[in-house]
């Protein structure tokens, strides 16, 4: 029997060993995925200073909408749909679930809209200029065209954390971490049929992963979670 889903087990188990089973495959995906980071910037580091210097500009930007999507926003999600699971009221949980969809969105929406007309001020205002500014903004651009994928993926993956599947919230930071080393490599040199994208391939490797885990996620919650299921009808908005 699975423990990470049996309740009971869950209630009764002692704590350390319980907690040392669950938070087991997210330290390993964590490692693998601090792995592709290391991979990006030596990917971008082949292209020249200035575009190191461009990726440096942005980078504390995009670690701000991981951390918050999969940190602070999502581990709050995280916990009150789990409370609500704990405390049996699968329907009130389920309702919280499509919420936090629909809020992940709204934010991916608004921070689209703030950095694809309002980049080049801010990077300005931290000091970038000239080539180093022009190589932020490529990379900047191309993350938040797809930022929405990004807040999804890691809010789905919070969704996944509180009914206690843990190896499925692993899967999918393992499948970002891998499709970013790959895509990012392919897009930043353009390799075989696919173009040359320099810097802003780095930033399509990010949302590419992150759109290949929302598709784990999605047909997990939908289709095989038994804690709770997705459920885009009958909940009032």
């Amino acid at each position: 029997m699975n423990t990470y889903n049996d309740k009971s087990n869950l209630l009764t188990s002692p704590i350390g060993r319980t907690l040392i089973r669950m938070a087991t495959p997210n330290i390993i995906a964590m490692f693998i995925m601090q792995s592709a980071v290391i991979f990006e910037v030596w990917y971008v580091g082949q292209l020249g200073i200035n575009a190191l210097a461009g990726l440096t500009l942005v980078f504390p930007i995009i670690m701000i909408n991981l951390m918050l999507s999969g940190g602070s926003v999502g581990g709050a999600i995280s916990g009150i749909i789990a409370q609500k699971l704990g405390a049996g009221d699968r329907i009130e949980a389920e309702r919280l679930s499509l919420h936090a969809i629909i809020l992940s969105i709204s934010i991916g929406v608004i921070l689209q809209f703030l950095f694809l007309y309002g980049g080049s001020w801010f990077y300005s205002l931290l000091g970038g200029k000239g080539i180093i500014l022009e190589q932020a903004l490529k990379y900047s651009n191309m993350f938040f065209y797809g930022c929405i994928a990004v807040w999804l993926a890691n809010i789905l993956s919070a969704i996944v954390r509180a009914t206690g599947h843990m190896n499925v919230a692993a899967i999918g930071f393992v499948i970002v971490a891998i499709s970013q080393v790959f895509f990012s490599g392919v897009f930043i040199f353009g390799l075989g049929p696919f173009p040359k994208l320099g810097i802003a391939g780095a930033a399509l490797g990010i949302v590419i992963g992150h759109t290949f885990s929302i598709i784990i996620y999605l047909y997990f919650l939908i289709i095989q979670c038994p804690e709770l299921r997705l459920n885009f009808r009958g909940i009032r908005i």
